[in-house]
């Protein structure tokens, strides 16, 4: 282990580096709450412009009542703003302009959490204290840029969040803080985003607090230990029967919300997964499975899932 040993007399300036998402709104709050001096908070843009922009400010506008918008919660912009702090959108990391701004920003700590920009070692090596990131499982299993889809995926039951120092090698530097918890049966994956949101918010803030009194501890991953996954594609959104009813059930209630859809395949069949009703760890049916209307009954090994969806003839749809 190694640590931080430089004691702070004034308080940390920190840049804060997210998206438009639940997992970067929440901790930002958190520090903003608690006090902390955010300097400025930087977000990709859309992917859509990210090759004809490089920098933008974003200043605050006046939205009709009627007119849609991102939800607070999910919405860092709007709680910068609120407290005027200055907001950029960032199109690459590597032009001329960000680096200036972000070294005139003066930070003693960046932190980013859901920020899906790479940093390049230069804009790593500028604030005194370093570069940390929020991930949203427990490091170092579920390296990645959407571990939650494989936590649901791989069935598992323990889980949590971990903040890291930042690295050329994605989510692989040494580990600063850890907070762990297990799923709920059933929980989706709304709330246990929003459960890492609120729990990497504290994390950040015990992390900046031992900082500032020079005794941060950091602690090498264990490389024998570690796993990455890049993005789900459309076979890992298949439903088999021959995995279990209690997986299905937690797996659909996980990531079943999301826009790419879930399929069920088997009995020669394909059904476009709605919903997961219930299941029976050891229940039995008479056939493979039994529909009635929307709802099918599928018997897993072990057990017996209840979902609701309808039957396509076409793969993926």
């Amino acid at each position: 282990m190694s640590g931080t040993k430089i004691p702070v007399e004034k308080p940390l300036r920190v840049l804060y580096m997210g998206s438009r998402s639940r997992l970067s709104t929440t901790p930002l709050n958190i520090l903003l709450d608690h006090g902390v001096q955010v300097c400025g908070l930087m977000v990709a843009a859309p992917q859509a412009r990210r090759h004809r922009t490089e920098i933008n400010s974003v200043f605050p506008e006046a939205v009709p009542l009627d007119t849609f918008s991102i939800p607070s919660g999910e919405n860092p912009i709007e709680a910068a703003h609120s407290r005027r702090i200055p907001v950029y959108e960032i199109g690459n990391m590597t032009g001329s302009t960000v680096k200036e701004t972000i070294s005139a920003c003066k930070a003693d700590v960046i932190f980013a959490s859901c920020y899906p920009l790479r940093f390049p070692e230069d804009i790593l090596e500028m604030p005194t204290f370093g570069c940390f990131n929020l991930h949203p499982a427990l490091l170092p299993k579920f390296r990645g840029p959407d571990p939650l889809f494989w936590i649901f995926y791989y069935g598992v039951r323990q889980t949590g969040v971990t903040v890291h120092r930042m690295t050329k090698r994605i989510d692989a530097g040494d580990m600063v803080a850890q907070s762990a918890w297990t799923i709920e049966n059933g929980l989706s994956e709304k709330n246990l985003l929003a459960h890492c949101a609120e729990a990497g918010g504290r994390l950040f803030i015990e992390v900046l607090t031992a900082l500032g009194k020079g005794h941060l501890v950091s602690r090498p991953q264990d490389k024998k230990q570690s796993s990455y996954f890049s993005w789900p594609d459309q076979r890992d959104r298949v439903i088999t029967p021959e995995r279990s009813a209690q997986w299905a059930y937690n797996f659909i209630n996980g990531i079943g919300k999301r826009i790419e859809p879930l399929e069920f395949q088997g009995d020669g069949c394909r059904y476009r997964v709605k919903e997961a009703i219930d299941y029976t760890a050891s229940g039995t049916l008479n056939s493979p499975t039994f529909t009635e209307d929307d709802h099918l009954w599928i018997q897993c090994n072990p057990g017996l899932l209840h979902i609701t969806g309808f039957r396509t003839s076409n793969p993926g749809l």
